[in-house]
């Protein structure tokens, strides 16, 4: 996603990592020209424990749609 409108380039990101039961982490890098910038957040039962971004709330509800969608693994 385009984080800074001055920069004109959709080379900043929204990362969630989670298992079935929606526990893991966020992870968010921010490009500027200056600088860049990752961020990490856990994740329990799909809800990260610090406020989020919109654009990390979409890479949540697209690990979540995708955790429904698992098969689970026969053992």
């Amino acid at each position: 996603f385009n984080a800074l409108p001055d920069v004109g380039s959709e080379v900043s990101f929204a990362l969630a990592v989670i298992d079935g039961r929606g526990d893991g982490y966020l992870v968010s890098s921010i490009y500027s020209r200056e600088e860049v910038r990752t961020y990490a957040k856990a994740v329990r039962g799909f809800s990260a424990d610090k406020e989020v971004s919109n654009e990390e709330r979409a890479a949540l509800g697209q690990a979540q749609e995708q955790a429904g969608k698992r098969v689970p693994s026969e053992r």
